[in-house]
C-alpha cells in the first residue's frame, strides 16, 4: 500500500507524461513509483534561482529519463512557464510543491510560490490565483493584491479591422524610440511601443486628455522590481493599424517626477503585457534607423519549450546572446535607446576580447529619479540568438546580478532589423526580407 501523499505525486508524473508527449521531458519523469524524488541537486538549484533562463534551459535540454529530483523537475516547471506553457507548467509545479514539502529549503519553496503566481499572471487569471488557500499565496503588500484584484475585473480582448494598415512607421526614425501613430477611445495619439515595461503607462495629463476615469490606486512594481504606487484606470478602446484591444488596464504615475517622464515621452507607453497581443511583430530596419513595425500572424511550429529562443519572465521579453562562447539571458527593451551590461561583464572579457573603455555617457531609467554617469564599452561584439552583431558605446553599470544585461533599440539597428513571434516564442535578429 502507498501513502496518499505518494499516490498525489505518482498521479501528477502520470499527468506531466500525457502533456509532454514525445520530448526530452516525458521521458525523463516516467510514471513509476520511483519517478520523483526529493533531492535537491546544489548546482542545479543555483541554476534555478539566478537570472540566466537560457543556462538553465540549456540544462533541461540534457535531461534524461533518470533525471527525477525535484530540482530537475522545477527546472522544466521555470521554462514551461516561460514559454507559456500553461498545463505544463501548472502540473509540474504541483509535482514540486508536493515534493518540496519534505524539505527544508523554504528558498526553494517560495520560488516554486513565485512561478505558481507568474504561470496564473502570463494567463491573466488572478481570480484562480486568488482562489488558492492563502498559505499558498505569496505575501504581496495589502496595496498590491489591490493591483491584482482590479485587474481581474476585466481584461483586453484583440479584434481585427479588415483595410487597416498593419505595417505602421516610425513617427521618430531619427530619434531613440519607436513612436507608432494609434487611437486611444478613437482619438489620434503617439504610442511609445516598449517591450522592456509589462505595464501600459499614461500620464496624468494624458489621462485627463482622454477622459480617463481615476478607478483607484494600488501598488506594481517599479523599473527597478521595487514596489511603487500607482493611480489605474482603463481604456475603453486601443487601435494601432488593424488591431483594436478593448477595456486596456492603464498605470497612472503618482510621483511627479516619473508622471512628467511618461509625458516626454508620448501619449502614452504601450506595455509588453498588450504588444504580445499582436501575435507577431516585425521591426524594419533601415541605413540603422528604425523605420517600421508590422503586425502579421504566425503560423504555430510546435517548438517545445526547450527550443524557444524567446522566454518571457514577468510580462518581459529575455533572448539569449552569447559573449566568447558563454551564455547569458538579456531583456530586450525596445523602448530604451542604448544597451547595457554589469561592470562584471566587461572586466571578465576585458582581455579575452580586448575591449575598451568607451566615452561615458549620461543614462536615466524610466522611473528613477535622476540621471546617473555612465562607464561604456567601446565595441562589444556578441551572438544574438545566433545573429552576429557589434555594439558600440555599451554602457556598464555596477549591479549585484553579475550577469545582469539588457539590449536596447541600439542592438535592433545593429542587427538589421527584428522580428517577434509571440505564439511560438521566438526572436529572430536580422534584415527582413
Amino acid at each position: 500500500m502507498i501513502g496518499m501523499r505518494a499516490f498525489k505525486i505518482i498521479m501528477l508524473v502520470m499527468w506531466a507524461m500525457f502533456l509532454w508527449p514525445d520530448s526530452v521531458e516525458a521521458k525523463a519523469i516516467n510514471s513509476n513509483t520511483e519517478a520523483a524524488s526529493d533531492v535537491i541537486d546544489p548546482q542545479v538549484r543555483a541554476l534555478i534561482l539566478g537570472r540566466n533562463f537560457f543556462k538553465l534551459q540549456h540544462y533541461i535540454r540534457t535531461l534524461s529519463e533518470n533525471d527525477r529530483s525535484v530540482t530537475a523537475i522545477i527546472a522544466r516547471a521555470q521554462i514551461s512557464a516561460l514559454v507559456y506553457d500553461f498545463e505544463g507548467a501548472s502540473n509540474l509545479l504541483q509535482l514540486a510543491e508536493a515534493l518540496l514539502a519534505n524539505t527544508d529549503d523554504e528558498r526553494l519553496k517560495r520560488h516554486v510560490s513565485f512561478l505558481v503566481y507568474l504561470n496564473y499572471s502570463a494567463q491573466e487569471d488572478y481570480q484562480g490565483y486568488l482562489n488558492r488557500p492563502e498559505d499558498k499565496q505569496i505575501s504581496f503588500p495589502t496595496a498590491y493584491k489591490r493591483e491584482i484584484q482590479r485587474r481581474n475585473v476585466s481584461g483586453p480582448v484583440a479584434a481585427t479591422f479588415e483595410g487597416a494598415p498593419v505595417y505602421l512607421e516610425n513617427m521618430t526614425p531619427d530619434g531613440p524610440y519607436i513612436m507608432l501613430g494609434g487611437l486611444i477611445n478613437d482619438k489620434a495619439a503617439s504610442i511609445l511601443f516598449d517591450t522592456g515595461s509589462d505595464q501600459t503607462l499614461m500620464s496624468s495629463g494624458s489621462a485627463e486628455k482622454y477622459r480617463l476615469p481615476a478607478t483607484g490606486e494600488a501598488q506594481i512594481t517599479g523599473p527597478a522590481a521595487e514596489f511603487r504606487n500607482f493611480g489605474f484606470s482603463q481604456l475603453d478602446t486601443l487601435q494601432l493599424g488593424n488591431v483594436q484591444q478593448v477595456s486596456i488596464p492603464v498605470s497612472v504615475p503618482i510621483s511627479k517626477s516619473f508622471d512628467q517622464q511618461v509625458a516626454d515621452t508620448g501619449d502614452m507607453i504601450m506595455g509588453f503585457r498588450d504588444i504580445r497581443r499582436f501575435g507577431g511583430v516585425k521591426i524594419f530596419v533601415d541605413e540603422e534607423k528604425i523605420k517600421a513595425v508590422e503586425r502579421f500572424t504566425p503560423v504555430l511550429a510546435k517548438l517545445g519549450p526547450q527550443n524557444a529562443s524567446m522566454l518571457i519572465y514577468n510580462s518581459k521579453p529575455i533572448v539569449q546572446i552569447d559573449i566568447n562562447g558563454d551564455v547569458y539571458s538579456c531583456l530586450i527593451d525596445t523602448g530604451a535607446p542604448s544597451s547595457f551590461v554589469s561592470e562584471a561583464i566587461f572586466r571578465k572579457y576585458k582581455n579575452a576580447l580586448g575591449l575598451k573603455s568607451g566615452k561615458k555617457t549620461r543614462s536615466q531609467l524610466l522611473g528613477t529619479e535622476k540621471s546617473e554617469k555612465l562607464k561604456t564599452v567601446k565595441r562589444l561584439p556578441l551572438i544574438v540568438n545566433g545573429a552576429s552583431i557589434t555594439l558600440r558605446q555599451v554602457g556598464r553599470r555596477r549591479n549585484s546580478d553579475a550577469e545582469y544585461c539588457f539590449l536596447g533599440a541600439d542592438a535592433i539597428k545593429a542587427a538589421g532589423g527584428l522580428t517577434f513571434d509571440f505564439i511560438n516564442m521566438t526572436a529572430q535578429f536580422g534584415q527582413i526580407n
